[in-house]
C-alpha cells in the first residue's frame, strides 16, 4: 500500500513495492444445479477471486441460453470464494446454462477470459451412495458416472430424483 502524508510543510512517501490486482474467475465445474420442484431449479455458482484486491459490487448472472431466461445478483468478494444460488424455470434436457461475472468489465483483471462458463442441463439427478472396500470408491463412481453420463450427479440425496446405492450398509 503506497501512502503519501503531508504534515508541517513536510511530505512523507511510503512505497511498499507490491502489486495489487483483481482476478475473478469461474469454470464449468463451478456451476451445479438441482430441481426445487417440477417447474424450477436452483443453480449454484462458485466465484473465485485469486487477486489481492477486494472486488465490490460484482454483477453475477446465470441464464438459460436457449430460452433467454436469466437471474442476476450483486456480490462483494474478498480474496477467496463465494457461492451464490439462483432459481430459474426448469430448462429442457440439453439446454445450455451459462454463468457470467463482471459482464461489463468493470474490474481490471489479470485474466478477463475466465469470467464465463457453461454447462449442459441434464434433466434427472442421481445421488451415488457407494459403500465398498477402501480404494474401490473412485473406480466405481467413475464407472457409474461414465455409464450414466446423461444424468446430473448431486452431492445431497434430498436433491436427487434417483438414489443409486452400491455396496453394503454397516
Amino acid at each position: 500500500l503506497d501512502i503519501i502524508q503531508s504534515s508541517n510543510r513536510s511530505t512523507y512517501i511510503f512505497l511498499d513495492n507490491a502489486s495489487y490486482y483483481n482476478d475473478l474467475s469461474l469454470a464449468s465445474d463451478d456451476i451445479s444445479y438441482y430441481k426445487v420442484s417440477n417447474t424450477s431449479i436452483n443453480i449454484s455458482v462458485t466465484i473465485h477471486n485469486q487477486g489481492s484486491l477486494n472486488a465490490l459490487d460484482i454483477n453475477v448472472t446465470v441464464a438459460n441460453q436457449d430460452t433467454g431466461e436469466e437471474a442476476s445478483k450483486i456480490v462483494n468478494l474478498t480474496n477467496g470464494i463465494v457461492t451464490l444460488t439462483f432459481t430459474i424455470a426448469s430448462p429442457a434436457d440439453g439446454n445450455t446454462i451459462i454463468a457470467q461475472i463482471d459482464s461489463a468489465n468493470a474490474f481490471n483483471e489479470t485474466d478477463e477470459s475466465n469470467n464465463f462458463a457453461q454447462t449442459i442441463f441434464k434433466g434427472s439427478s442421481i445421488y451415488l451412495d457407494v459403500r465398498v472396500p477402501y480404494g474401490l470408491n473412485n473406480t466405481i463412481e467413475d464407472y457409474l458416472k461414465d455409464k450414466f453420463s446423461s444424468y446430473n450427479f448431486v452431492s445431497n440425496a434430498d436433491n436427487a430424483d434417483i438414489m443409486l446405492s452400491v455396496g453394503k450398509r454397516s
